[in-house]
């Protein structure tokens, strides 16, 4: 039988329960309700107390300096339950010197908590040191895969090229059938014609090397003449260079380590071309809150970025535009650009740059 002290103790169990179940998560980091605290990661971590049983997580973080006010959040994103923390994707980094205020709540079968207290936070306005390392091997990289780029491509194998892939010798030819006689005199002569094309040959670019191509495993014969019968004098291994000196047809003329003078079958080897001499320099340009960087090289010159928080003077007063006329005036033109992210710190000052 139900009676009112019953009915009373299966009321405040269920108030109990429903209260305990909109307790919202504890914002852990970053920031404190109190006072903003300062974080180096334009992509900081979120992170928060876990709630049982919730099915998923909503974070909102909302900018809080002047001509924000009363706008939505910055960014919103919605979690699986499973999970204590967010780190956002590079693409929707905060912006350096910003201040922010961030929530969380849960949601569970029942319906959604109240929001956390909100935390607050200043993002610092200059990158920190393992930052500004991260972005120099990021343009480091780029510079390295750029100039893979500019290699030329491998030299067009000879139309025999596909039977030499099953040839017990990585050479330029397989060995005649044994039942048909060798014709010494017709090797004899093309290496003659070969010998006389070779003469006037030599490296279109000073330094031009030999390498391997990629379909070598063990190494490629070096022939003391140009021709298949010749002896062998050495191997050129996969990752080995030689000297490149000149061509002929089916073979390139290589230069050993001990001075002498090889052939290599071009249906296994590609010529390189030199690259240009000389090293390349990486200058970060002083914008205030932003980051613009300036790669510099014998033949090209790169720019990483060119943006300001702080600074969005145009024209003649672009602080960008007057670093590179103080660092190279005679600049008329950028070879490569490349922009990480399109963050106002990242590109508000690569408008007169392109102009």
């Amino acid at each position: 039988m139900w009676n009112r002290a019953t009915a009373a103790g299966v009321v405040l169990f269920a108030l109990g329960a429903l209260a305990h179940a909109a307790d919202p998560p504890v914002a852990v980091s970053p920031g404190d309700p109190a006072s903003a605290a300062l974080v180096e990661s334009r992509c900081p971590t979120f992170s928060w107390g876990e709630v049982p049983r919730a099915e998923s997580y909503e974070v909102e973080v909302r900018r809080l300096d002047p001509g924000f006010e009363g706008a939505g959040p910055v960014l919103r994103q919605t979690l699986p339950g499973s999970v204590d923390g967010w780190t956002p994707s590079l693409d929707r980094c905060l912006e350096r010197g910003g201040r922010y205020s961030w929530a969380v709540r849960a949601t569970l079968r029942r319906g959604a908590t109240g929001w956390s207290a909100e935390s607050l936070f200043q993002v610092a306005p200059l990158p920190s040191m393992g930052e500004l390392r991260e972005t120099l091997a990021m343009v480091l990289a780029v510079v390295e895969r750029m100039e893979a780029l500019e290699e030329p491509p491998p030299a067009a194998e000879a139309p025999e090229a596909a039977a030499l892939e099953v040839a017990p010798l990585e050479d330029s030819a397989s060995p005649p059938p044994a039942d048909e006689p060798f014709d010494l005199a017709a090797a004899e002569a093309e290496e003659e014609a070969n010998l006389d094309a070779l003469a006037p040959m030599q490296p279109v670019v000073a330094g031009d090397i030999v390498i391997a191509s990629e379909r070598v495993t063990v190494g490629v014969n070096i022939r003391e003449r140009p021709m298949s019968g010749s002896t062998i004098i050495g191997s050129l291994a996969p990752g080995d260079r030689l000297p490149y000196i000149g061509s002929v047809p089916r073979w390139h003329e290589v230069l050993l380590s001990d001075g002498r003078h090889g052939f290599v079958s071009k249906s296994w080897t590609h010529v390189v071309a030199a690259g240009p001499a000389g090293d390349f320099t990486i200058e970060v340009a002083d914008v205030g809150t932003g980051l613009a960087i300036l790669v510099r090289g014998p033949d090209f010159s790169l720019v990483y970025d060119a943006g300001s928080n702080d600074d969005r003077r145009r024209g003649d007063a672009n602080r960008f535009l007057a670093f590179l006329r103080a660092v190279q005036p005679n600049l008329t033109t950028i070879d490569h650009l490349v922009v990480s992210h399109p963050h106002r710190d990242h590109v508000e000052l690569l408008t007169d740059l392109v102009e």
